[in-house]
């Protein structure tokens, strides 16, 4: 079981807030995570996630015991 909060601390930062329960022992966990904006081709920006671990501009972070990109948790594609 687990619980996460997200924070928009400035355009640039969210901070992502989380507890979770392991083997009975319940964990808070706190990480900064940065934002970088690109332009986009009709006008606006987009938002990207800045890997915590790597610094790779990804659409995704993800959870095992930390947040990260999928190249830093060795994610795999299903046709991979």
């Amino acid at each position: 079981m687990a619980t996460i909060g997200i924070e928009a601390e400035s355009r640039d930062r969210v901070r992502l807030r989380y507890q979770v329960t392991v083997r009975g022992e319940r964990q808070a966990k706190d990480y900064p995570v940065p934002v970088t904006w690109t332009p986009c081709h009709l006008g606006g920006e987009r938002p990207w996630f800045l890997c915590p671990y790597c610094g790779r501009r990804v659409a995704k972070l993800y959870l095992q015991s930390v947040f990260a990109c999928r190249h830093c948790l060795r994610l795999n594609y299903a046709s991979q």
